[in-house]
């Protein structure tokens, strides 16, 4: 739904017009409120229109609608939230951990941080001691479940409990911008080389 929606970065042009930057938190917020809003009233609309062909009436099925669409939105940020923390601990773990001391002054243990970035090959996890800005290629069919193959820096933060994850999940929000400057060049660097082989 957030895609269908885009306020991050719809809310970031049209604040970028005033002169001003938005903090991650506001992004973050703006687009809760932007999804749930749109899920809420889009379920409620369409269970109000089945509810007025039937005996029920439409009132009771767009509440019960607005009801159902709400908690489905708030579900799927959640659910999108958590899986960013999960990507930015694993693709890089030391800006996540640097972002969590700094800002929000929740020590992480250095073992789990220092451990190289994850690279997969078909099924076999393999530890990378490349750079920190090495990509993670996630297995088919992988969203944000961490098992034992997973960094050690995701397992840490999901098995922390729901406080240790809902900080994660902040200063990913924090760190969200510097990862898509990092994979944009990382894209320019797979473009300029292709380009060079090309000649």
């Amino acid at each position: 739904m957030e895609a269908l929606i885009g306020s991050d970065g719809l809310l970031n042009s049209i604040l970028q017009i005033g002169g001003s930057t938005v903090p991650a938190r506001t992004r973050f917020i703006a687009s809760t409120i932007a999804t749930t809003t749109y899920s809420s009233l889009t379920f409620g609309l369409f269970s109000g229109l089945v509810g007025a062909i039937t005996p029920f009436g439409p009132l009771v099925p767009f509440l019960s609608g607005c009801w159902m669409g709400y908690s489905l939105g708030l579900y799927s940020v959640w659910r999108s939230a958590k899986s960013l923390a999960v990507r930015c601990a694993e693709r890089y773990p030391r800006l996540l951990a640097h972002t969590l001391e700094l800002e929000f002054e929740l020590m992480v243990p250095r073992d789990c941080v220092d451990f190289p970035p994850i690279k997969t090959a078909g099924s076999t996890p393999i530890y990378n001691a490349e750079e920190e800005t090495s990509l993670y290629q996630w297995q088919s069919g992988r969203e944000d479940f961490v098992n034992s193959s997973s960094h050690p820096f995701a397992q840490w933060i999901c098995n922390g409990g729901i406080g240790r994850l809902s900080w994660a999940i902040l200063a990913a929000q924090e760190c969200q911008r510097t990862m898509y400057d990092i994979e944009r060049d990382q894209i320019e660097k797979i473009v300029d080389a292709n380009y060079r082989n090309a000649d």
